[in-house]
Formats: C-alpha cells, sequence, structure tokens
C-alpha cells in the first residue's frame, strides 16, 4: 500500500527519479513528465499540497483534477494552480491541466464543504448557500467560460444541489451568476478591442461569455418548468422520472434518455409527449424517433448484445410493455404512431434468418396480439413457429402458407411417426398453427386432432411409453378447451368411438370427452354405455371419483327425455354398492357447477330432484347432491353427512 506520509513519500519519490534522471534513462521514459520534472515537481508540491497522492497525481488513466480537490485549500489553490500546466489530463494524448480547471474543482470543493480560511462550516440553509456562492463568484474571473459553466452546474443541477438547495435558491444562483459572468464578458470584449486578447488560460470546450450566458439563460427556463402540473405529478411516480427530469437540465440527451426510459417502461405516449412539450431548449425531438431509439435497444438485447442486456434482462416484456403504450394510442383515435411503424423497425430482426427463431416467434406473437398483422407478417409467423417445433426438419415459407399446404405437411409427418415423442411433436405443431377451418378437415374423421388420436392408438403401445394412453387423450383434447383449437362435438364423438373401439381399457376415458361434451347426442351416447355395463366393470375403473359429477352431470342434461325407471337401473345399484362405499363422497362442492346446475326457478325446484333420487332408493347419492347444492365444504363430504342431511332438509 501506498504511504499517505508526504514528507516520507517525496523523500521516497525524488530519490526514485533523481535516480533515473542520473542514470540517463529519459529517453527510454514513454509518460508525459519525464523523470527531472518529476523532481521539480516533487519539490514544489511537496511544500503546498501536504498529503498529495503523487504517484495517483502523475497516472494517466486517473482524473488529475479528482486527486487534486482534497488538497486544495484558498492557501494553495494559487500555487498548485500554477504548477497545473506541468500535469497531464485524464486520458494522456499530451494534455495538460489548466489554471482555470484547478481553480473550478477548488470552488466546488468551497461551495459544498467551506474552507478553513474563507468559509469556517459547511452550508446548511440556502442563505448558507447563497452566501457560499457569493463568496466563490470572488474567484469567476480566474475561469474560462467553459470551466464556470462547469462549476454552476455542478452546484445548480448535481445530485447534491437538487437534495440540499430549493429551487428558489438555485435560481437565484443562476440569477447572480448571469449578472456576473455578463460583466466579465464585457470586460473580456473591452480588452479584446484594446488588444489585450481574451481571457488567459485555455478553454479546451472552446466556449465564449454569450455561450456561457445562452447556457444559464436555459438552465432558469429549465428551473421555471419544475412547478409544471406534469413535472410535479412525476414525483408520485415510484421511477425517478422527477430527479431524472431535474438533472436533465432539458439537455437534449438527457431529455432523451429520460423519455425512452419511459417507453420502455411502457408509459402511455401521450405522458411521453408531454415530457417533451415541458421540457425546453432545441430538442428537435417527437414521440416517434423515442419510439424508435427504445425499440432498437430491445431489439439489440433480444438478439444477444451483452450490454443492451444489462440494461434490458427481460427484453420481451418491455417491449410488450411499448407495443401495448402504441396499442392504446391506435385505440384512442391517435396517428403519431400506428402498428405500421412498429413493423417497420422490428421487421429486420424477425426476418434475420441468423437469429434464434423463438425470440423472432415471440415478437411476432406480441404484435399479433394487438395489432392486425399483413400477411407476409402472418406467413412469417406461421414459418418461426413451423421452425421451432420442427427443428430438426427444414421448412420453407410454401410448406406453411395455406391450410391445404399446412394438412399435407401434417399428414406427411404423422406418416413417419412411430414414437410417443413423435405424437407429442405432431400435438405441438397443431397448436402452432391456427385450426383448421375448412368445412371437410375440421369436422370430419380428416380432422388433424382426430388422425392424431388414431395414429396414437394404433401405432403407439402403453406398454413401450409406460403411460395411459387413453388418458394421455383425455389430457389433450381437454389441454384444448380454452383455445382457439377446441374441438367440436363431432370430433369428439370420432376421438370417443375410437377410444371405445379399444374397450374395456379405454372405456372410461370416452366417457369422460363425452359427458364433457355437452352435446345431447353424446350424453345419451354415455348414458347407453353406462346402462349397457356390468357392476364388475365400475371397480377396475381408474378414477370412480372423477366420473360420478360427468355422469351425474349427463343425467341430468337429459333428465327430461329419459323415462322414470332410468333411475332404477343398473348404473345406480352399482354406484351405490362400489363408489359410495369411500370417504370422501366422490360429488364436491368443486364439481357442483357440472352435476349440480342450480335451476334459474329457485331452490324449491332443485330440491324435487335428490327428494326423487332419495325415494328410488339411492339416499347416499341425494345427500351428496343437496351438500354440494348448499355450498358446504369438501372436507364434510361424507357417506354418514350426505345420510344426515337427508331427514335435515328433505
Amino acid at each position: 500500500m501506498f504511504c499517505p506520509l508526504w514528507r516520507e513519500e517525496t523523500w521516497a519519490a525524488c530519490c526514485n527519479y533523481t535516480l533515473l534522471n542520473s542514470a540517463g534513462c529519459e529517453p527510454h521514459v514513454t509518460t508525459t513528465i519525464k523523470p527531472d520534472s518529476h523532481v521539480k515537481l516533487l519539490r514544489k508540491l511537496g511544500a503546498v499540497a501536504n498529503g498529495l497522492n503523487y504517484r495517483k497525481l502523475t497516472d494517466e488513466s486517473s482524473d488529475p483534477l479528482l486527486i487534486l480537490q482534497p488538497v486544495l485549500t484558498s492557501q494553495n489553490v494559487l500555487s498548485i494552480s500554477k504548477l497545473s500546466n506541468r500535469l497531464p489530463a485524464l486520458g494522456g494524448g499530451g494534455a495538460t491541466l489548466s489554471p482555470s480547471a484547478v481553480h473550478a474543482v477548488w470552488l466546488q470543493k468551497l461551495f459544498w464543504k467551506g474552507d478553513p480560511q474563507l468559509l469556517k462550516r459547511p452550508p446548511q440553509s440556502d442563505q448558507e448557500y447563497l452566501h457560499a456562492y457569493d463568496t466563490c463568484s470572488k474567484y469567476l474571473d480566474r475561469l474560462v467560460p467553459a470551466d464556470a459553466v462547469h462549476f454552476l452546474d455542478s452546484i445548480t443541477f448535481s445530485p447534491d444541489a437538487a437534495e440540499r438547495l430549493s429551487i428558489q435558491a438555485r435560481s437565484e444562483v443562476i440569477k447572480r451568476a448571469t449578472k456576473a459572468l455578463r460583466q466579465l464578458g464585457e470586460k473580456s470584449k473591452k480588452r479584446a478591442g484594446e488588444g489585450g486578447g481574451e481571457q488567459g488560460g485555455s478553454d479546451a470546450a472552446g466556449m465564449t461569455f454569450d455561450e456561457a450566458l445562452t447556457h444559464l439563460k436555459q438552465s432558469m427556463a429549465h428551473l421555471d418548468t419544475l412547478s409544471h402540473a406534469f413535472i410535479l405529478s412525476l414525483k408520485d411516480s415510484q421511477q425517478p422520472y422527477s430527479q431524472l427530469y431535474d438533472l436533465s437540465r432539458s439537455e437534449r440527451s438527457k431529455v432523451h434518455e429520460l423519455a425512452v426510459t419511459m417507453a420502455t417502461d411502457g408509459k402511455p405516449l401521450e405522458f411521453i409527449g408531454e415530457l417533451l412539450r415541458v421540457a425546453v431548449g432545441p430538442l428537435n425531438q417527437s414521440v416517434k424517433t423515442v419510439l424508435r431509439d427504445a425499440v432498437e435497444r430491445v431489439v439489440a438485447a433480444l438478439s444477444g448484445d451483452p450490454d443492451a442486456l444489462t440494461n434490458y434482462p427481460q427484453p420481451l416484456r418491455v417491449l410488450e410493455a411499448m407495443v401495448t403504450a402504441v396499442h392504446n394510442n391506435v385505440q384512442s383515435g391517435d396517428s403519431t404512431l400506428t402498428s405500421d411503424d412498429l413493423l417497420a423497425w422490428l421487421h429486420p430482426f424477425c426476418g434475420d434468418a441468423t437469429l434464434p427463431v423463438r425470440p423472432r416467434i415471440d415478437v411476432l406473437q406480441i404484435l399479433e396480439s394487438n395489432f392486425s398483422l399483413q400477411d407476409s407478417d402472418v406467413r412469417l409467423l406461421l414459418l418461426y413457429r413451423t421452425q421451432a417445433v420442427l427443428k430438426d426438419r427444414e421448412v420453407e415459407i410454401e410448406d406453411v402458407e395455406n391450410e391445404e399446404n399446412r394438412h399435407a405437411l401434417f399428414l406427411e409427418l404423422l406418416e413417419t411417426s412411430q414414437k410417443w415423442e413423435d405424437f407429442q411433436l405432431l400435438s405441438l405443431l397443431l397448436q402452432a398453427w391456427p385450426p383448421m377451418m375448412k368445412e371437410e378437415v375440421a369436422e370430419s374423421e380428416c380432422n388433424p386432432w382426430v388422425a392424431l388420436t388414431s395414429a396414437l392408438l394404433t401405432r403407439c403401445q402403453a406398454s413401450e411409453v409406460k403411460l395411459d394412453l387413453g388418458q394421455q387423450v383425455v389430457v389433450m383434447v381437454r389441454s384444448l378447451y380454452n383455445t382457439k383449437h377446441k374441438l367440436p362435438a363431432q370430433c369428439i364423438g370420432h376421438i370417443s368411438t375410437l377410444l371405445l373401439q379399444r374397450q374395456p381399457s379405454l372405456q372410461q376415458p370416452a366417457l369422460k370427452l363425452m359427458a364433457e361434451s355437452g352435446d345431447e347426442r353424446l350424453l345419451k351416447l354415455t348414458l347407453d354405455q353406462i346402462n349397457s355395463m356390468t357392476p364388475i366393470v365400475a371397480p377396475a375403473w381408474s378414477s370412480p371419483c372423477e366420473m360420478l359429477p360427468l355422469l351425474l352431470g349427463s343425467l341430468f342434461y337429459v333428465r327430461r327425455r329419459l323415462p322414470p325407471a332410468t333411475l332404477n337401473s343398473s348404473r345406480c345399484s352399482w354406484t351405490r354398492g362400489s363408489w359410495w362405499a369411500a370417504s370422501p363422497l366422490p360429488c364436491t362442492p368443486s364439481s357442483a357447477p357440472t352435476c349440480c346446475p342450480t335451476s334459474r326457478r329457485g331452490a324449491g325446484t332443485w330440491r324435487q330432484r335428490p327428494r326423487s333420487c332419495w325415494q328410488a332408493g339411492h339416499g347416499p347419492e341425494a345427500g351428496s347432491l343437496l351438500l354440494a347444492h348448499r355450498g358446504t365444504h369438501q372436507a364434510q363430504f361424507t357417506f354418514n353427512s350426505a345420510l344426515a342431511v337427508l331427514k335435515k332438509w328433505l
């Protein structure tokens, strides 16, 4: 570690550089400061800058102004500033510090922390900060315009300034500084007119006093906008929009960054537009340019750019939020930004075959869920979805551009499918495509889902995959219930027939699908199948507790067309003898909407149904229906409780 004791360090450094200089090593030294210059600097700085870290000061990778600031005081700033042209500036390249820059960092320290001679203690209140500025203003003539502006921005538009000073105090500082710089500018022009030249010192930024005054004018105008109703509303946001806008000083780049942040956060476009209208200065920006930049950044993250991923670790969520904002804007009737603009910006990404398929699909799906895609984009989406599923097969856009080609591709793949995994892949493929809509396919045995089931049952042996194929078919069909692929009753009938042809092992899955279909013909077929059973069949079923609600629902759905003798059929006898021996009872509150549809004609009408069942000699069944209808908790559904409620409620 470097020893902070200045005398010891000075002695060691002097010895080191003196030896290098005496040995004639100067031609081999590549740094800006040569050994002899080091020796001279050390001697002079050692006398006025106690505690200075000389090694970091002369390290061209460090900012020398930040190293100097801690040791600067009103007593040594002038002496150190005279040595500044021997110190390399940040980044090297032969550039050196200027006296103006040294005074600027000292004034920052003086304003915030005070000085042993000029300000005994750091300012605390607005009045003390104004007094601190007045003290600093006495030394503004030592700064070139660019350094003066940098100093003023550091005490009016820094995080410390926004936190410690009121807006009124910051405005007052700007007013006083404007007056001071105007006077300095007039003096500078007067000297120039007399042949004395401009103020001494190198102004790296090349800023004039007029430009500095223009800068302060915008600062004042920006502070005035902080009382705008929209800016005040930003303080209620969970995001630091208000602080970011405050510190932006209405500079174009900073306002743009804030607007992009709002866009990627999914803020309404009107919100972003209001920000651009409130900000002052020549922004030359629009909501459209902001959204375009935001989309480009998200696309970079989707493409795997490490820097973009750091800022947007979940780019799809960000994109979805922006697309939703554009959609809402379009719905409100604003045509400033449309879906065509988004599609134009995203189309190159979606069509880039060198990028992964999955994110391209996700982008198109987000667009599809919010806007009506053009035919070319729809075909692209279908192609990407197909490629994502069929990773080992080359697919062209012609293979999926219309329903006939997609059906032909499916049949080709189905013909070669033999394993359980092959059929799972085809199931995913059908869900990735739009449903087949042609009548000769959609509601016939040619329906892809029916063909898939037939091939699955024919070629895939349960012993090989160690799965219940019947149950897998039920799971497959049920997964389509709440989607656009929900199968019509005709297809449910075809699939059920395929299952029934393999009875008795697949009879129960067939009955489940038919009972859930809600189709009267299939419900009747369900009851016919049950009436033809023997009592021995039921105990062999894998899930009688799941079947009872479905069968009771089927029974009540067609109850008006069934003869009274139905309740005395063999169905009820083996139900009572086998299913109701278990506890808890299979009909639960969760199945009440299916097996206990509440009548719109009141509870009195509903009470007649369990009473009829009870009078027919099926008391447990009747009690279970009453418990379900009354919303009884599932834990109370037992054989005894079902019998107990009969006397109480009937």
